[in-house]
């Protein structure tokens, strides 16, 4: 189990345990505490707070009654669809859970640990593990080095966690979602009173740069074959839009997206997936329709490459057969099949 800082810099790196049903996160981070593992509890002071993962649920009483404070991402109940506004902030404690990741994706960087060990090296693995980890902190930069916006992003977290999403009952009121009430357009050459946005605005909207990155990702793939985005502004309401997204993890899902604007900036956007209602930020979805209308439109050269989806008329389909071939193959049957 590693255990690192914030900033990404590797505390200790304890094991190797088991791989089997019992040695889960809970269990060994139980294991660690109890047993004084690297004398982790001489370096740990009262209320130092930890971010967990989702394994970690079964033991976090135990971790607080060693006074520590731990914080860790919420689970969506298989009751609901979809995190309430104040859930879906829980991205205080996923904006700091990336870290934990990108420490383990720098590890798999060497080359021995990139694969599956074999038993015969079994004997070295700590030890290889805790040289690579040392080498990593010696040599590799932390994972932030400017933290000069660290001030504007806390206090916009603080502002906007116990906020409500204005636009949640909306999103949820069948009777405005009926398709009376909206127009469908392409969004290419309409809705002009849309604020022109430079990537720098985006990401104070987004808090994070996650989104940013999946939003290209999502805006191709939302644009059809004829080049057209299709949205659908409200016509009851000025400056209210709404989109139906395709999720990347189904093709059976997809969410509506409504999005409220001035000709300044984004006053409030809300989606159905799970994470949609956070104020903290936004989901992909909404970056990747504010991407496309505040930023990509205005210069598709730049952002707007071509789709891999037109790369299949560079192919011929062997399938496409002529009337004419057909009739020769089944006359060729009947031949074979009469001698």
């Amino acid at each position: 189990m590693i255990i690192c800082a914030t900033d990404g810099y590797i505390i200790s790196a304890i094991g190797p345990y088991l791989s089997d049903w019992y040695n889960n996160d809970a269990v060994i981070t139980k294991h660690i505490l109890l047993n004084n593992k690297e004398e982790v509890q001489d370096w740990l002071v009262e209320k130092d707070i930890m971010i967990v993962d989702r394994g970690c649920r079964d033991c976090l009483d135990l971790v607080n009654s060693f006074s520590y404070t731990t914080f860790m991402p919420l689970f969506l109940p298989k009751s609901k669809k979809q995190f309430s506004t104040s859930e879906a902030n829980n991205r205080f404690v996923t904006v700091l859970r990336w870290v934990v990741e990108s420490v383990n994706g720098r590890i798999k960087t060497f080359k021995f640990f990139e694969h599956v060990v074999q038993n015969s090296s079994l004997l070295y693995v700590h030890g290889y593990l805790s040289i690579v980890c040392a080498i990593i902190n010696a040599y590799r930069p932390t994972f932030i080095n400017d933290t000069s916006n660290d001030d504007y992003l806390s206090k916009a977290f603080l502002e906007k966690r116990n906020k409500q999403n204005e636009l949640e009952a909306k999103l949820n009121d069948k009777e405005r979602n009926k398709s009376k009430h909206w127009k469908k357009i392409n969004a290419d050459d309409c809705i002009t009173d849309f604020p022109k946005l430079t990537e720098a605005d985006l990401k104070d909207f987004t808090l994070g740069v996650l989104q940013l990155k999946q939003a290209r990702s999502y805006a191709l793939e939302h644009i059809s074959e004829d080049g057209q985005y299709e949205i659908h502004v409200c016509q009851q309401q000025q400056n209210l839009l709404r989109a139906n997204l395709q999720s990347k993890h189904s093709n059976r899902k997809d969410y509506n997206v409504l999005i409220q604007y001035n000709d300044q900036t984004v006053i409030a956007a809300c989606c159905a997936c799970r994470n949609g209602n956070r104020n903290i930020g936004c989901c992909s979805h909404i970056a990747s329709i504010i991407w496309y209308l505040g930023i990509a439109r205005h210069d598709k050269h730049k952002y707007l490459n071509h789709r891999s989806s037109s790369y299949m008329k560079l192919f011929e389909d062997a399938a496409e057969v002529s009337d004419r071939s057909s009739d020769e193959e089944d006359d060729d049957a009947i031949l074979y099949s009469s001698a």
